[in-house]
């Protein structure tokens, strides 16, 4: 594919709709992305739909895509691109079946991202992200857990919580962040136990934390810290106790750039 195609075809994605006229693009680029014999296209197709993912058009290929497309790059882009879908009740289902079937570790981890932004606690989006977390691939781990903390289930898959004792530290540090977000007061003794054996300070303070943002079911936890001999976990505590930020900026959720469609 000529870097004049590509110009071409993003420009028209990226065009504003004609006054009065009716979008024909997602319907155009739709019927690209399920018939073009091309992989490279069929790519740009499933990145530009990304702008139209709201509408049925666009989300009914994509997820034929996520699904069927026999290039992995194709089903990775379309994967990418359903984290903009709303309301298709076909969406969860095919980011799921993608995170637990595909042969492709990008692919799986594309869908545990989008999952992550369009889960919104259902359940089958929780199951798939749960078994994830023992994917054979590390970077998919840490997709799923991370997308479990941006989903927030009423409580913390026990998967989870067990990534406190991982041997991977940013996979510890990653959990931390997520049951953070989760908020499940069940989760403050793994906490707990969690922080008194881990050596170091960057994921000492993420427990800390998120034993903090289980309000007044952290208290004998919080108690214990703020009575530390450790300067760092004392003020750590004290500053995960005032909440409002004081702790200092989160480095979790990381950013998921667009990826360019070459």
């Amino acid at each position: 594919m000529t870097a004049a195609t590509i110009e071409q075809l993003t420009a028209s994605i990226n065009a504003p709709e004609q006054q009065g006229r009716s979008d024909e693009r997602p319907a155009m680029l739709a019927n690209v992305l399920r018939t073009d014999t091309s992989a490279a296209l069929r790519r740009v197709a499933a990145w530009g739909l990304r702008n139209f993912a709201d509408k049925d058009v666009a989300a009914d290929a994509l997820v034929l895509a996520v699904t069927k497309d026999r290039d992995a790059s194709v089903r990775e882009m379309a994967a990418w691109a359903l984290a903009h879908a709303d309301d298709n009740p076909n969406v969860i289902e095919a980011l799921s079946s993608a995170l637990r079937r595909d042969t492709d570790s990008k692919v799986r981890a594309s869908a545990a991202w989008a999952l992550g932004n369009t889960g919104d606690k259902e359940e089958g989006a929780v199951e798939a992200l749960t078994a994830a977390l023992a994917d054979t691939s590390r970077g998919v781990r840490m997709r799923a857990a991370w997308a479990l903390g941006n989903v927030g289930p009423k409580t913390a898959p026990q998967p989870l919580v067990n990534l406190l004792s991982d041997s991977d530290v940013e996979v510890r540090k990653l959990a931390a962040w997520s049951l953070f977000r989760i908020e499940d007061p069940a989760t403050v003794p793994a906490l707990n136990a969690a922080m008194q054996r881990e050596k170091d300070k960057d994921t000492q303070r993420a427990i800390i934390r998120a034993i903090a943002a289980m309000g007044e079911h952290s208290v004998e936890a919080i108690k214990a810290l703020i009575d530390s001999k450790d300067p760092e976990v004392r003020a750590t505590a004290i500053r995960a106790l005032a909440g409002g930020g004081a702790a200092g900026p989160w480095p979790w959720p990381w950013p998921e750039p667009r990826p360019q469609p070459w």
